[in-house]
């Protein structure tokens, strides 16, 4: 991307709603693509008043500017039972791992939850996996605002909860994984970034 950057056809900022406003506002900018918290997209939202709608084309727009987002998920993983190899739990359960670790766990399309099968005999075999690989992923820091109080806020509601990872040199949160979950409560209180929900039944 550096061409674009260098012809001044692709800019980043990083910042908040303030700096969101500011892009929507300024009369060079035709399209503005959020990504981050729902927070700063309502608070830009609130900002406007009655200023956003549709477009002819049926995009969300402010006057002539385009506005997307990208705003956060909760993607489920769900793990198919069946008669599976240690080498098929193994395989798998690092790919989620490393799904997971990707970018710090805070990519949308992140897992979030992992949905196992109660009955299934190998349940705890690739929960075992699953952990194991999230312990060999050296943490990374936390570079989300908000993110930072939602970590703290499940080490506190969720007492049996895990830490995982190896060490890392110059810091860094360890993954957070929360078996046994009980989905409404954890609805509630919002499933943040960095943390696995291996348990849902």
């Amino acid at each position: 991307m550096a061409r674009s950057c260098r012809r001044t056809c692709l800019r980043f900022i990083r910042g908040g709603s303030d700096e969101g406003q500011a892009l929507i506002e300024h009369p060079l900018v035709r399209a503005v693509h959020l990504t981050g918290s729902h927070r700063t997209f309502e608070s830009i939202r609130r900002s406007l008043g009655g200023g956003m709608g549709f477009n002819d084309a049926g995009e969300l727009s402010v006057g002539d500017k385009v506005l997307t987002g990208e705003l956060g998920n909760v993607t489920p993983l769900i793990v198919i039972p069946g008669v599976w190899t240690a080498r098929d739990l193994e395989c798998q359960a690092e790919s989620i791992a490393s799904m997971m670790s990707l970018n710090g766990g805070l990519n949308c399309i992140t897992p979030r939850v992992v949905v196992t099968h109660a009955s299934w005999n190998q349940r705890e075999d690739f929960l075992r996996c699953l952990t194991g690989a999230l312990s060999r992923i050296r943490p990374r820091p936390i570079q989300y605002p908000g993110v930072r109080e939602k970590y703290d806020q499940v080490a506190v509601n969720y007492p049996g909860v895990l830490r995982l990872g190896s060490p890392r040199t110059g810091g860094g949160e360890n993954w957070l994984f929360v078996p046994g979950l009980d989905l409404r409560r954890a609805i509630r209180t919002l499933l943040p970034g960095r943390v696995l929900w291996p348990d849902v039944r």
